[in-house]
């Protein structure tokens, strides 16, 4: 799936769960390896760290890219998730 310049917005704990169904199924492993916590300076943030080390479900080829991660949480519940990684690394979906 390509993602479009300034990403995608999605609201809403259905619609968040129908969008993150969609992607994790085309994987047969997903891991996050090498994963680094960094201190916001915002008290109600933190920025994560990490490779992709996933699989593809339809041909097992592998998929590594680098991620960027910034979770927003109030009252404890997370109420933005913003993810960076290379858009030139393209997973091979054939």
């Amino acid at each position: 799936m390509r993602l479009r310049p300034g990403g995608i917005r999605v609201e809403g704990k259905q619609a968040v769960n129908t969008f993150f169904n969609r992607i994790f199924s085309q994987y047969s492993q997903i891991r996050f390896v090498n994963i680094v916590f960094r201190q916001s300076k915002f008290d109600n943030a933190v920025i994560l760290e990490g490779q992709g080390d996933f699989r593809i479900a339809s041909n097992q080829n592998p998929y590594r890219n680098q991620y960027i991660g910034v979770l927003e949480v109030v009252d404890g519940r997370i109420t933005l998730i913003r993810e960076y990684f290379n858009p030139l690394i393209e997973p091979d979906l054939s």
